[in-house]
């Protein structure tokens, strides 16, 4: 056998021509054109309804709903709705709309408005037929909070409860009591709320008494939770006592007390906050209370 002047090696190799060619696969995609399957499963007739629920913590600006349905002419039509919000914070309110025949393809909810960090707004789609209430409902499309950067919707988005993610922080001011009183905070209705940290500042009259401040979590008749700071406020003082999450007890410093809360503190709408003072003089005055509350709706 010859050498392969083309060898680097100088070695003897095989001089024959090799045949090279590319096999085609056979193809493993294709298309029906006869008894196309229907593009998804949320089928609606005329006698199908939305039954749309929306509800906030502070704004009235309606969410905007797009729902797109195939016809069974083929052609594709948009439904655009205006979901009003109740005047009343933290109250839901119940939007029916009518459906033509056709298939459901998407439905997207956004917010039409720009919201705060600190405002809540919960939207919740489904499928209803007469009578067009909560327990009527077929199929929940797609449900959760709108925001300003993105939506939500159906078939992409998973449905959320009111009390899923990561809820509003932010702070509330409680109103100064009467004098000689203590303050009082109420989760209000349709809230949940953990509380992540409670500050205030006690002042005391001449009058001489010492004063013990205790802070309780209660329903009215039961008390859960309740902590003291462990010394006496004396007359004619101001001292500011806080409250916090998973932080520890510190002796009282410049006026200044810091002092623990239950970890992960949430508590359901009636729940109260407040604080119950010992030897509380007639002219004490609380002031500058408020809460570092992380709020979710639960409206429903």
């Amino acid at each position: 056998m010859p050498n392969n002047p083309r060898s680097t090696t100088g070695g003897i190799v095989d001089n024959e021509a090799q045949q090279f060619e590319i096999t085609s696969q056979t193809e493993n995609v294709g298309f029906d054109f006869e008894d196309v399957q229907p593009p998804g499963f949320a089928y609606v007739d005329v006698a199908d309804r939305l039954f749309i629920t929306t509800v906030s913590n502070g704004t009235t600006n309606p969410p905007q709903i797009n729902v797109r349905m195939l016809r069974p002419d083929g052609e594709v039509q948009v439904i655009p709705i205006s979901a009003p919000l109740n005047a009343a914070a933290r109250t839901p309110q119940t939007t029916i709309v009518p459906l033509i025949e056709g298939y459901i393809l998407s439905v997207s909810v956004s917010a039409s408005a720009t919201q705060t960090t600190t405002t809540l707004t919960f939207v919740s789609v489904a499928l209803v037929r007469n009578p067009a209430t909560p327990i009527a409902q077929t199929f929940v499309l797609c449900s959760g909070y709108v925001n300003n950067v993105i939506g939500f919707g159906y078939p992409q988005s998973s449905p959320q409860r009111m009390t899923d993610g990561n809820g509003s922080i932010h702070a509330i001011g409680v109103t100064n009591p009467a004098p000689g009183a203590d303050w009082v905070f109420t989760v209000p209705t349709g809230a949940r709320m953990r509380i992540i940290s409670v500050c205030g500042f006690l002042t005391t009259s001449v009058a001489v008494a010492n004063r013990v401040v205790s802070l309780l979590v209660w329903d009215g008749v039961n008390v859960p939770f309740q902590t003291t700071p462990g010394f006496n406020q004396a007359a004619s003082i101001t001292d500011t006592y806080t409250w916090a999450d998973s932080i520890s007890q510190a002796a009282l410093f410049a006026g200044i007390s810091n002092n623990p809360l239950a970890g992960n503190l949430i508590l359901s709408a009636g729940l109260k906050v407040q604080t119950q003072t010992a030897a509380l003089q007639a002219a004490d005055q609380w002031g500058g209370v408020s809460l570092l509350v992380q709020e979710w709706l639960d409206a429903l």
